[in-house]
């Protein structure tokens, strides 16, 4: 028979007996009338490990128990009035799991009304061994295979599904358990960690009025808890796609990771319940439950501190050092892993303040559609509370209809919102860009058609070379178009000392250089990489430099990168693009621009540091009026600038590895008391020695620019 109960409906479905011992009978036979069972199901049954409301107190009634096996422990007649009374949940906090050996046997007198005679009921087992239950000395049912020792010994938890039986000769019936559980030897401290008993519960209904409605009610939480997973992992790929597809997106990665831990919390929830899954894989789906609830908190938190700050404040590492540490603690601590959720709860607690904190700020700085997720955090938390009274206030007749719609709306309300918010964001960006495209257009229309036909004239000249000279030919002429695009002096400046080099490879590239000084020794310097080789690489060089002449007096190089962007757009020569660094160094400020090139070295002398300075954008000519960043930051004294081309990393030897792009930092670091034209020496003899008899694949070209 299928699982009917996932741990949601045994919670709220299986409570509430009026079972109670029988005043007139010994202390421990226990009492069942039929209204009892007709007015509500119950669960503990005869063990109460857990108390329930309306049921008696855990612990207040026992079974007699006694460690080891003998077959005539099932007679009903067998006097165990010395056996000890204990909770056959056997709690191995509590003193009774101390005296488990792997094998004993549990017995309980039970006294029934006789208008239940020849009734049918249903009744669950859960366990963490095996067992066989004996009702008046017969065996009635076997779960797994009871053993004296672990080998053989064979696992089997029942606990979703119902067994059936009926009282049909007495009133008085002796329930005798078999029991055996050696699960916990060899990884005790798991175990301990993730199950925290060895013993075992009953719970026990009325089988012909209940089955019908929990099957159906089975039905529709099975498709409503796999439907929220299917639903959370859509919304985690649809959202992660669009990160990966524009990395500056941050929000849309931390909504793929917070709905992502929704769908992994519920389907290792959900997955405990299916089929009979070993001992082992239940402690993995509780070690992936836990994590996956931490992470959603996390990535919430980090999904509204972009929203509103646009940046991780350093109060969230406070949390997550939380977060860090009570796992730890849960996973490592002496108490099993559920066991005590103080301190996750208060954790919880503080992030529900920061949250509101946060949308506080958000509401008072007026941040971009911040009202959206604040309504969407106040529809969740009335659902948290009206969930809450559902199910532990409304008769079980309104649960099946109010609680499973109540449940969903509380597990979606919030990721819809954040979608609906990321649509909305998105929405306006796209829309503001449009006005951006309109106004740029309006402003340089004439000035970008001049370029455009200055560009097509460069480019028609050298493909009518191209059709006239065989290939050879145009690999040569194609080389020196390349050499002479560069600028045949170097610029001298009273602080700084510049060197450069470049050797072409066999086949022509694009790597270029080139350099613009005003009168007030501004020193403007471009470093690029045209794409592919041969003459179309040259002509886009030689645009490059008809670019760079018009343009390197311009104040500002947002506004150069941009126009160099454009034009080479509007020239269409898909797939060719240009990867281009401007370098601007005026009065010891320094100011980089980047589009699709290698990390720039920077050498800071006073804390004898190196850091990469990465470009700002993709390459120039595939992406209209993308805005580049500028960094900037001030020089001193011994400082050192190294731009090179790919060439440099990616030299092969012939072994076909290349040399990495790790070596230029590694040589940076044993050589920066050189000179540049010491320094551009070394990373030639590196290159060369690493490349060997190979030949050179790619072109290679530095610029180095040291502080005096």
């Amino acid at each position: 028979m299928q699982k009917i109960f996932n741990i949601h409906l045994i919670l709220t479905l299986l409570i509430g007996s009026q079972i109670f011992a029988d005043s007139s009978e010994e202390s421990d036979t226990l009492f069942i009338s039929e209204e009892s069972l007709m007015t509500g199901t119950f669960y503990g049954g005869f063990g109460f490990h857990l108390a329930a409301p309306g049921s008696l107190p855990a612990g207040e009634i026992k079974w007699r128990f006694f460690p080891g096996d003998d077959t005539l422990w099932a007679d009903p007649n067998y006097d165990d009035s010395e056996w000890e009374l204990v909770d056959p949940w056997m709690d191995m906090s509590k003193p009774e799991a101390e005296k488990w050996n792997g094998i004993g046997w549990f017995r309980k007198v039970i006294k029934i009304d006789s208008t239940l005679l020849n009734k049918t009921f249903g009744a669950y087992i859960h366990q963490d061994g095996a067992s066989e239950i004996f009702l008046n000395g017969k065996r009635i049912f076997t779960f797994g295979k009871v053993s004296d020792n672990k080998v053989d010994e064979e696992f089997f938890d029942p606990s979703n599904t119902p067994f059936v039986f009926s009282f049909d000769t007495s009133t008085v019936y002796t329930i005798a358990v078999r029991y055996s559980n050696h699960s916990h030897l060899g990884w005790e401290y798991f175990y301990n960690k993730f199950f925290s008993h060895l013993g075992f519960s009953i719970s026990i209904f009325d089988f012909n009025s209940n089955i019908e409605s929990e099957l159906i009610l089975k039905q529709e939480r099975t498709a409503t808890d796999w439907g929220i997973n299917g639903f959370a992992l859509a919304f985690s790929l649809i959202f992660f796609l669009l990160y990966f597809f524009y990395l500056k997106q941050k929000q849309n990665l931390y909504f793929a990771l917070f709905v992502f831990g929704i769908a992994l919390m519920s389907a290792s929830t959900d997955l405990q319940y299916i089929g009979n899954p070993a001992l082992e894989l239940l402690a993995i789906y509780r070690i992936v439950q836990f994590i996956a609830f931490s992470l959603v908190f996390t990535f919430f938190l980090l999904f509204i501190y972009e929203s509103v700050y646009k940046r991780i404040i350093k109060l969230f590492w406070l949390f997550l050092t939380a977060f860090i540490i009570i796992n730890v603690y849960a996973f490592f601590g002496t108490i099993g892993i559920f066991d005590n959720m103080m301190p996750l709860g208060i954790i919880i607690a503080l992030l529900t303040i920061e949250s509101i904190r946060v949308f506080v700020i958000g509401i008072i700085r007026k941040a971009e559609n911040i009202w959206i997720l604040t309504v969407g955090a106040i529809l969740f938390l009335v659902l948290v509370l009206l969930n809450f009274f559902v199910i532990s206030y409304l008769p079980e007749s309104l649960l099946n209809s109010i609680g499973l719609p109540t449940m969903i709306l509380t597990i979606t309300i919030l990721p819809i919102f954040m979608a609906i918010y990321l649509a909305k964001s998105y929405s306006k960006t796209q829309s503001d860009l449009e006005e951006k495209i309109v106004t740029v257009r309006e402003l340089s229309e004439k000035q970008i058609e001049q370029e455009r036909q200055n560009a097509e004239l460069q480019l028609q000249a050298e493909l009518e070379r191209a059709e006239n000279e065989r290939k050879t030919k145009e690999l040569d002429q194609a080389r020196k178009l390349q050499l002479s695009m560069l600028p045949k002096d170097i610029p001298t400046l009273p602080n700084y000392d510049i060197a450069v080099y470049m050797k072409t490879a066999t086949e022509v590239g694009g790597d270029y250089y080139d350099f613009h000084t005003s009168d007030s020794n501004i020193l403007t310097a471009a470093v690029g990489d045209a794409t592919g080789h041969g003459l179309n690489a040259g002509m886009m060089v030689s645009v490059t430099k008809g670019l760079f002449q018009n343009l390197a007096s311009n104040p500002d190089l947002n506004n150069i990168i941009s126009q160099f962007n454009n034009s080479i757009v509007s020239m269409k020569l898909s797939p060719m693009y240009m990867s281009l660094h401007f370098i601007r160094i005026i009065n010891n400020q320094l100011q980089i621009v980047g589009a699709g090139m290698p990390p720039i070295l920077y050498y800071q002398s006073s804390i004898k540091n190196i850091l990469e300075i990465e470009s700002a954008g993709p390459p120039l000519g595939g992406f209209p009026n993308f805005n580049y960043g500028l960094y900037t930051r001030e020089l001193s004294k011994g400082d050192i600038i190294v731009v090179f081309t790919d060439g440099f990393a990616e030299r092969m030897n012939n072994k076909k590895e290349i040399l990495g792009w790790d070596k230029g930092k590694e040589l940076l670091e044993r050589i920066n008391d050189s000179t540049s034209d010491e320094i551009i020496k070394e990373f030639i003899k590196t290159s060369d020695e690493w490349g060997g008899e190979r030949l050179q694949d790619d072109d290679i070209t530095f610029v180095v620019i040291k502080v005096k």
